[in-house]
């Protein structure tokens, strides 16, 4: 799943600096400091450089100790000796997974790698058609991951998803088929690359509920995300991306699924492969407006308006408001009789703590402090929570 997770940090200037307009050099004195502001720079691009790979090579799977490779027609599936038989069925969800989005999109060249990694405690996946093309799977399953609870296997959704974005990204057409014949795969050669995280993640997460038994195009998490800003309007394809505010990483997962599912509605349009092989092709490779238009006929915004209506009135329906300016998304579990309800209370302020309460006052009854990872749910009157601690 790709994380398109971007922050900004704005530092002020310390209190005793005097303003920009006091600040004089003489011709001599600028001319010295040119030379040494050029230094500073490159040492701290050079230093961001070293951290930002320090954080990459932290995240990459242990390759210590014996591995095993599983051959099959369009994998090599790498795995410890230990999880031979979770290999074997990965194996035969990647081809399962392969033959289905064959009949929709163009397979991408080459054998595919997937390394099948339990390294760290947490239910995620990533693909990347660069130098090859290749998946890395989690093997953790999201048993506390409230944003992926919509699956009936998670082998088999992982990897739907996670192949969905090599069908997509690896297809060039045109001029930069022709530059990747010259200059091989280099990173900035993959025009579906360049589209936004709300299209890569939507189109995979379209595909994931469309040949699993499950996936989040129909999770209720997210009907509930699209349905706390319905009421201010909603999101626009150009707010539909990742950023470090509530729902952050989420935000491309839900309205990019539920844009691509609505609009190729229950007949299973082919406008996603229509949209795929037109914006494979196009020169300027950062729109996406004009291959929609060539797939459907249509502009983007109307459809885009169009979809998510339904999705708003789903959500008046079913639900209401409970809190508001919160970071994080408050996951609220009522009990049986409905009469005790608890919910996250995270506002960026302060610590995170859970709140119990009722129904009718949201606002009211008592708060307690929790970590970041607290997942509770009640059984009868009594509200059980599990966290991690360090």
């Amino acid at each position: 799943m790709r994380s398109p997770w971007a922050t900004a940090l704005r530092v002020p200037p310390p209190p005793d600096t005097p303003p920009a307009a006091d600040l004089a050099f003489t011709a001599p004195a600028r001319a010295a400091a040119g030379p040494r502001r050029v230094a500073r720079l490159a040492a701290a691009l050079l230093g961001l450089l070293v951290l930002a790979g320090a954080g990459v090579c932290a995240a990459q799977v242990d390759p210590s100790g014996a591995w095993r490779t599983l051959h099959t027609p369009h994998f090599r599936v790498h795995f410890r000796p230990a999880h031979r038989a979770v290999a074997a069925r990965a194996a035969a969800e990647a081809e399962r997974a392969w033959t289905l989005l064959a009949t929709e999109l163009a397979p991408p060249r080459g054998v595919v790698d997937v390394t099948l990694a339990d390294d760290v405690d947490t239910p995620n996946g990533y693909a990347s058609v660069f130098p090859s093309n290749r998946v890395t799977v989690f093997l953790a399953s999201p048993a506390t991951d409230v944003a992926l609870q919509s699956y009936d296997d998670w082998l088999r959704l992982v990897l739907v998803h996670e192949l969905t974005h090599l069908f997509q990204l690896d297809r060039s057409r045109g001029v930069w088929r022709v530059l990747q014949g010259a200059f091989g795969r280099a990173p900035g050669l993959f025009p579906n690359a360049y589209q936004p995280s709300w299209v890569t993640e939507g189109i995979a997460v379209y595909y994931e509920s469309r040949f699993t038994g499950a996936g989040r195009a129909q999770s209720s998490f997210h009907t509930q995300l699209i349905g706390a800003t319905a009421e201010r309007g909603g999101r626009s394809p150009w707010d539909a991306v990742g950023f470090a505010r509530w729902p952050a990483g989420v935000t491309p997962y839900a309205w990019g699924g539920r844009f691509f599912s609505r609009a190729a509605g229950a007949g299973r349009d082919t406008l996603v492969p229509r949209f795929v092989e037109g914006s494979a092709g196009q020169l300027i490779p950062f729109r996406v407006g004009r291959p929609w238009h060539r797939a459907t006929g249509g502009q983007l915004d109307s459809a885009w308006r169009a979809a998510l209506a339904v999705e708003a009135a789903l959500s008046a329906d079913t639900g209401r408001v409970l809190v508001r300016g919160m970071r994080s998304a408050p996951i609220p579990r009522i009990n049986r009789n409905r009469d005790r309800l608890a919910y996250l209370e995270d506002d960026g302020r302060g610590a995170r703590r859970l709140r119990v309460t009722s129904p009718a006052r949201p606002g009211g009854g008592r708060t307690h402090r929790v970590t970041g990872d607290a997942r509770y749910d009640w059984r009868g009157d009594t509200l059980l929570v599990t966290q991690l601690d360090f």
